[in-house]
């Protein structure tokens, strides 16, 4: 049995590792898609004031999905399209990001 645990250590050791890597990529994922969620909430969405962009933009990104995130990273790169408009409306009519903006705005 004790020449188990050292196998049972470096595995639990190893996946705590993967779980570091996997959340810094989900963190680089959400600051890189930043710019293409602003851009298209400040060009397509005319009822958010420029004052709440940020906090719309975080939002937006802090309530995506790792799929949504992964189209938001190749909209960076090709450009945004209908398809991220709607990907973004989608995710603001989410309980989760609606109580991110009342949260934020304070009220």
């Amino acid at each position: 049995m004790r020449a188990g645990a050292p196998v049972l250590v470096c595995t639990m050791t190893t996946f705590a590792g993967c779980s570091d890597f996997a959340q810094s990529v989900d963190d680089t994922a959400r600051a890189g898609t930043k710019v293409v969620v602003a851009e298209v909430i400040a060009t397509e969405f005319d009822e958010v004031p420029k004052a709440l962009l940020e906090p719309f933009t975080n939002c937006v990104i802090g309530n995506a999905t790792a799929a949504e995130l992964r189209g938001f990273a190749q909209d960076r790169i090709v450009g945004a399209d209908a398809e991220t408009t709607v990907a973004i409306r989608r995710i603001l009519s989410r309980d989760s990001t609606k109580a991110c903006l009342r949260d934020t705005s304070g009220a």
